[in-house]
């Protein structure tokens, strides 16, 4: 379990969804990768399964009980046998622009068909690694 903040009020959790849908499936994932020439991949083709977005909960302990009040939790479940170096931090900070209006959901289906880091967008931020 990972945990990412949003401050933003304008998240729309529909437009989250929309875009996840597009990465749904087989797809070449070369926009979604870390550009490194040590970590070279041949293959960036991989299949995701599925995306579940549902009502979360705060991964608080009881000491913390009341300071998670005012925040809406959203699970984000990610299917898939294998998954290209950051493409997951990738993808949730893209569906992240998506959601607060950075980009349209239809962007994503871009960035899926022409695969290369000219097509990311630089203002996206890479989720960090440990949420």
């Amino acid at each position: 379990k990972r945990c990412q903040f949003v401050r933003r009020s304008e998240f729309d959790i529909e437009r989250f969804k929309e875009g996840a849908a597009y990465l749904e499936g087989y797809h070449d994932f070369t926009t979604f990768k870390k550009f490194d020439k040590l970590l070279q991949t041949k293959h960036n083709r991989r299949e995701i399964k599925s995306i579940v977005v549902k009502p979360g909960r705060p991964c608080t302990t009881s000491y913390c009980t009341g300071l998670e009040n005012g925040f809406t939790y959203w699970d984000i479940e990610i299917k898939a046998k294998a998954f290209v170096h950051n493409q997951i931090r990738r993808m949730i900070g893209t569906l992240i622009s998506v959601a607060i209006g950075k980009l349209e959901p239809h962007d994503v289906k871009v960035m899926l068909q022409i695969p290369s880091k000219h097509s990311w967008h630089t203002f996206i931020q890479t989720c960090p690694p440990n949420g």
